[in-house]
């Protein structure tokens, strides 16, 4: 398993500190929980794994030619953790931010327009 820190950042969501832990491993286990974290679409979801503290939220860049509506699994009720749906469609340059994850899970998300395509999946880990 390999984990990058990224170095620190406020300016864009008010935040003393962002601490992004990138996971190389599809579904790889993590130990570490981070206030804020970032999946990027560019092409395919990066990574395929996050982990953050409950309480903290996902941003979602997408990076992609094509726009994406990243969702909570399943599909297509999108009902496991709702939290996962606040970042609505991102259009190519876009970004957006989940609602804070409250409850320790895992929450699976998708593109709701190609649920079954593995490139647009990845799993939010709430400790």
């Amino acid at each position: 398993m390999v984990r990058f820190l990224c170095s620190r950042s406020a300016v864009r969501f008010l935040v003393t500190a962002v601490c992004i832990t990138l996971v190389a491993a599809a579904y790889a286990d993590e130990t570490a929980a981070d206030a804020t974290a970032t999946i990027t679409i560019t092409p395919g979801n990066t990574p395929k794994a996050v982990v953050i503290a409950t309480g903290a939220r996902v941003r979602f860049v997408n990076n992609d030619v094509r726009p994406h509506d990243l969702e909570s699994d399943p599909h297509p009720m999108h009902n496991d953790c709702p939290e996962a749906n606040g970042a609505g469609l991102l259009v190519p340059g876009g970004n957006g931010m989940t609602a804070a994850f409250m409850t320790p899970r895992t929450c699976g998300i998708h593109d709701h327009n190609d649920p079954g395509n593995a490139a647009w999946m990845s799993r939010i880990v709430i400790r």
